[in-house]
């Protein structure tokens, strides 16, 4: 299994932290999920343009004992400490929470979306999913507000992220809603 090690910052203004993953598909075959969330308190997960998933995790002794434990479960492991091309960052996973990053279409007024502008740390939606459903803070945009009508690029914080159970995908489109308003992403 070929893995890749490269340092990341996770949100704005935030210090790099050495990020380790390797082709989902793969590290699933040796790891779950579950034992990732388990044994170093949560999982992250990038995507390149093709689609294809990356599964991993954050820090550095977290990354040595990824590769062993992959190395005790007899795989092979080879390393490269540089990033893939065109990849990003699209769900953060740890105890608790989640970090994931998408693209928020808010509707416009006249399709029953909100009046006013949101902005980042003051907007906390409900996140809804299939039939579960739970809070969420939208952390940042990729400009200053994100009026009604309006796209843009955030990330966000989904608070209980288990009640989505494997729901919860790279790609998945979800709701988010304030009150009798909603938006799509």
């Amino acid at each position: 299994m070929h893995l890749f090690e490269f340092k990341d910052s996770f949100r704005f203004n935030q210090s790099e932290r050495i990020v380790c993953i390797g082709e989902r598909a793969l590290v699933t075959r040796a790891l779950s999920e579950s034992e990732l969330a388990k044994w170093f308190g949560g999982w992250i997960i990038y995507s390149d343009p093709s689609g294809r998933d990356y599964l991993g995790v954050w820090g550095a002794r977290k990354a040595r004992t990824l590769r062993r434990i992959l190395r005790q479960r007899g795989v092979d492991v080879s390393l490269t400490r540089t990033r893939p091309d065109a990849i990003r960052m699209r769900v953060w996973h740890c105890q608790y929470l989640c970090h994931l990053t998408a693209t928020l279409r808010l509707l416009p007024t006249a399709e029953g979306g909100g009046q006013t502008a949101i902005r980042k740390d003051v907007y906390r939606p409900q996140f809804s999913l299939g039939s579960s459903s739970a809070s969420c803070r939208v952390d940042e945009i990729d400009k200053e507000t994100l009026s009604p009508g309006e796209e843009g690029e955030v990330k966000m914080t989904l608070v209980h992220p288990e009640r989505f159970g494997t729901e919860l995908q790279p790609g998945a489109k979800f709701e988010i809603r304030e009150g009798s308003s909603s938006a799509e992403a």
